[in-house]
């Protein structure tokens, strides 16, 4: 058993491996996501599908066919109030299953399990042009503005012009399905690695000249 805090009282639940449920279900899925996003909104929470979830309700208006898990994120301002809802979630059969604090959030629900994933500030100089998501650093303008798509016969939030972040992480082919599990692009390496070389010359001209008696 593992131990949150919530509502600032202990929760313990039975803390399980990401990849011990093997089965996706689609029905399961889809009454999961369907059960959290009316928690959500009525506790005006924002959030927003991402990676392969975000891929699948846009391009298919439903989950990818080979997906394992239900992506979504939320701001890290946010994470308190979302952990605040499990008890919420666990009046209807959603239970946390395990954290990895403030990075990510697992839930499952039958055969379905979801992840959050907290979008965070960087440190200086990357925080010049992205935020982080997991180990993802991805452009902050993409989430400076949000617009509705239909799912599932809903309305959701998703983030502004999603077709571009879609192209940013998958690719100009991003439209067209591919076998086996598809890869974030890497665009914001070269960025970047050119904010690592800046702050380590930084480091150096400090640590040698202007620190020097």
């Amino acid at each position: 058993m593992a131990t949150i805090l919530v509502n600032g009282q202990p929760w313990e639940y039975e803390a399980t491996s990401y990849y011990d449920i093997n089965v996706f279900d689609h029905d399961d899925a889809k009454e999961m996501f369907l059960t959290l996003s009316e928690i959500l909104h009525e506790n005006k929470l924002l959030f927003m599908p991402m990676f392969g979830t975000l891929l699948g309700f846009i391009r298919d208006h439903g989950f990818i066919k080979n997906d394992y898990d239900i992506d979504l994120m939320i701001y890290e301002k946010d994470c308190d109030s979302l952990i605040n809802l499990i008890p919420v979630f666990h009046e209807h059969g959603i239970d946390i299953t395990r954290t990895s604090e403030p990075w990510v959030y697992t839930f499952k629900h039958k055969s379905a399990c979801c992840d959050f994933y907290t979008i965070r500030k960087t440190a200086w100089p990357y925080n010049i042009r992205y935020c982080r998501i997991v180990g993802n650093y991805i452009q902050k303008s993409f989430f400076e503005g949000t617009q509705k798509a239909e799912v599932f016969g809903i309305q959701i939030d998703v983030p502004k012009n999603p077709e571009y972040l879609l192209e940013y992480m998958y690719g100009k082919n991003w439209r067209i399905p591919q076998k086996g599990q598809a890869k974030t692009q890497t665009n914001a390496l070269v960025h970047i690695n050119a904010y690592r070389f800046v702050k380590k010359c930084i480091s150096y001209i400090k640590r040698h000249y202007l620190c020097r008696k």
